[in-house]
């Protein structure tokens, strides 16, 4: 009888809110989506934790080093790779390839030395510069295993490779002018990382000789976790198992907050415009619903008269029409998610969509309070005791 009465006033509010759950539902899953992107992307251009020796540029031996990473390694189960690093920087009046007459860069480069045999840096996704004479570029594999075997083999960051040098059709003999005097180097590719600092990627030995230092000092351990989920975990466990006077322990989140602003922002934009939109969406419904009830309160008044509770009864409507269309667009949030998520080049998964029903289901069970809070409390309805 409630249905027959209201049926068609329940239509609109019903395809309103439908509607607004896609809305909202789409602006979740590209949130979460980007948040993602962003940290997979951050994850392979760095360290996912940086261990610090506090008396850095300590020289060791390799049973020392092989103790060090052994201790770090036994802290959890969630640390996939751990490998030791030096870096630092140094003042170049000319960086060019095969003689200083053709110098492309001059000032100051920042030098990274890598351990070899743990890959903490996701190098396969590097621009590998093309050898001679065949005109063929290094394969990923191909370069990892350079990597391991020669010690003055480099990788320019985009930063220190776009703004200086053209592009180049072998690996390059690079030459480094400094106050410790001259040295070579092999250029065989290019890193897209995130620094706008001019970089050199290296190995150990090499990074040490540029720096003037000795062969076999490292200034701490770079860490990645199993997962990059399990950063702030790992975190706080080495921070709790490791001597805090002798490291410096940080996150790669902790040395790129400013990156991250940007990311904040949108999540606070997002949530703004999410919340004006349920707020104007729940007074439009509970308008058209109350305009519905006024409209019929006459026929209404005849289910009240017959025992009916009829403020049950619109909590009952209320919620078969909230819970029903959410249901319709959390099982399309399985179907059209990911095919949102390919149209930006945003990556996809099972746990962004079940994220985006989970606070579907929030926004529901708030929407249906607060509906029926307002209609409930209304003078009109109070007043005609329906």
């Amino acid at each position: 009888l409630f249905w027959q009465l209201l049926g068609r006033s329940v239509i609109s509010p019903a395809i309103l809110f439908f509607i607004v759950l896609i809305l909202v539902s789409s602006i979740l899953g590209l949130n979460n989506a980007y948040k993602l992107s962003l940290e997979q992307e951050f994850a392979t251009k760095q360290p996912h934790i940086s261990i610090r020796l506090i008396e850095g540029g300590k020289a060791m031996d390799i049973e020392i080093l092989d103790a060090e990473i052994d201790l770090i390694k036994k802290s959890t189960p969630l640390i996939k790779t751990v490998a030791p690093y030096t870096s630092g920087s140094f003042l170049t009046s000319s960086i060019g390839f095969k003689s200083a007459g053709n110098a492309q860069f001059d000032g100051n480069v920042k030098v990274i030395g890598l351990g070899k045999g743990a890959m903490i840096y996701d190098f396969y996704s590097a621009s590998y510069i093309l050898r001679e004479p065949f005109q063929v570029p290094y394969t990923p594999l191909e370069f990892i295993n350079l990597w391991q075997q020669e010690d003055e083999l480099m990788l320019f960051n985009r930063a220190l490779f776009g703004s200086y040098f053209p592009v180049i059709a072998g690996v390059e003999e690079i030459i480094f002018q400094s106050s410790l005097g001259n040295q070579k180097g092999q250029l065989a590719g290019v890193f897209s990382d995130y620094e706008t600092t001019p970089i050199i990627y290296t190995s150990i030995v090499f990074a040490n000789k540029l720096l003037g230092e000795k062969e076999n000092s490292i200034d701490g351990f770079h860490v990645n976790t199993v997962q990059v989920d399990n950063v702030d975990k790992v975190l706080n466990i080495l921070k709790a198992q490791l001597d805090g006077n002798r490291y410096i322990i940080t996150s790669w989140l902790q040395e790129h907050q400013k990156q991250f602003v940007m990311f904040a922002l949108f999540e606070l934009l997002s949530a703004v415009i999410i919340i004006l939109i349920l707020l104007i969406t729940v007074l439009f419904i509970v308008l058209l619903l109350y305009n519905a009830i006024i409209r019929k309160s006459h026929q209404l008044s005849v289910i009240f008269m017959l025992g009916y509770n009829l403020k049950f009864i619109i909590f009952g409507v209320v919620s078969f029409i909230a819970l029903s269309t959410c249901a319709l667009v959390a099982w399309g949030n399985f179907l059209y998610l990911s095919d949102l998520m390919a149209v930006f080049g945003l990556p996809y998964n099972k746990a962004i969509a079940m994220n985006s029903v989970m606070l579907l289901l929030v926004i529901t069970g708030v929407f249906i309070l607060v509906t029926y809070y307002i209609i409930s409390r209304s003078y009109k309805l109070s007043s005609t005791r329906l």
